[in-house]
């Protein structure tokens, strides 16, 4: 049988396969998969997860561990080991540990740089790195700490806490970072601003215009009578309809379609001065 770790971790695993928090649970699946757990109690966890778990992502996460454990020969995990008593203790492990190296400020700064990045995967990459590297610097634990309270990626947040852990500080508690978490939205780029106005004028645009030629171009639309009045019905409430929506879930296509809207006043009222400058000649020439 291969040798596993204690006791102890196996029941913080399956634990953790119990919780209310479908991150925990899914990392849980990972660490046992990893450890090559073929367990009588993992597969049994394991086995209930993929056949009652409501969540779906869980069951299929649990059917690729139960399918990846049972190809592996069954092990058993090891007791803690207990303490030695204090009079056997020899003295080389009687003196403190060499602290760990830390590295350089250089690398200190391009991993705050990481922290900082709008990549969920780079800020998750760095907080790693700080962890395996055990990096206990003064403005990386602060980094940290901002992470694991206000970030808005919640998994990104659960490893700077878990990495936080290793470094041997206290996590900001759950009930302070998960409000601010589920509800902060990264702020919009000057980019996504530009995109999202240019959505909402060319759309609003392409999405009107076969109304607009029927209703001026169609012969016997124009007596206000029959599809006429059903276009004008329907066509200018769904706009404004729209237009309000778009005004609290994405505010510069709405600004867009404003803007589209002014540029259309902006022609017809040309076109019409124009039409009544035309009607007006003949009547002066005579």
């Amino acid at each position: 049988m291969a040798q596993q770790p204690t006791e102890d971790i196996l029941n913080s695993l399956l634990e953790d396969l119990k919780s209310g928090d479908n991150y925990r649970r899914e990392t849980a699946v990972e660490k046992l998969v990893k450890l090559k757990a073929n367990n009588e109690r993992v597969i049994s966890a394991l086995e209930q997860i993929a056949a009652n778990d409501p969540n779906r992502w869980m069951r299929q996460s649990a059917k690729k561990a139960l399918k990846s454990l049972q190809s592996l020969p069954p092990v058993e995990f090891l007791p803690p080991a207990p303490p030695p008593p204090v009079n056997e203790i020899s003295p080389a492990l009687s003196t403190p540990a060499e602290p760990v190296k830390q590295p350089s400020e250089e690398t200190i700064n391009k991993l705050l740089e990481e922290l900082r990045s709008s990549e969920a995967y780079r800020r998750k990459s760095a907080i790693e790195t700080i962890a395996e590297l055990k990096i206990d610097n003064e403005k990386i634990v602060s980094a940290l700490k901002a992470t694991a309270a206000n970030d808005a990626n919640r998994i990104v947040s659960q490893e700077a806490k878990e990495a936080l852990i290793v470094l041997g500080v206290e996590a900001p508690p759950a009930s302070e970072s998960i409000p601010s978490t589920s509800s902060k939205k990264p702020p919009v780029t000057t980019r996504q601003k530009y995109i999202d106005l240019a959505i909402g004028f060319f759309v609003w645009y392409v999405v009107n215009t076969f109304v607009w030629f029927l209703l001026l171009e169609g012969g016997g639309l124009s007596d206000g009578q029959g599809l006429a009045i059903a276009l004008n019905l329907f066509i200018l409430p769904a706009n404004l309809i729209v237009l309000i929506i778009l005004a609290f879930v994405r505010r510069w296509v709405a600004l867009g379609i404003l803007v589209a809207l002014a540029a259309n006043f902006v022609i017809a009222a040309i076109l019409g001065l124009i039409t009544q400058a035309q009607c007006g000649i003949p009547f002066l020439v005579k």
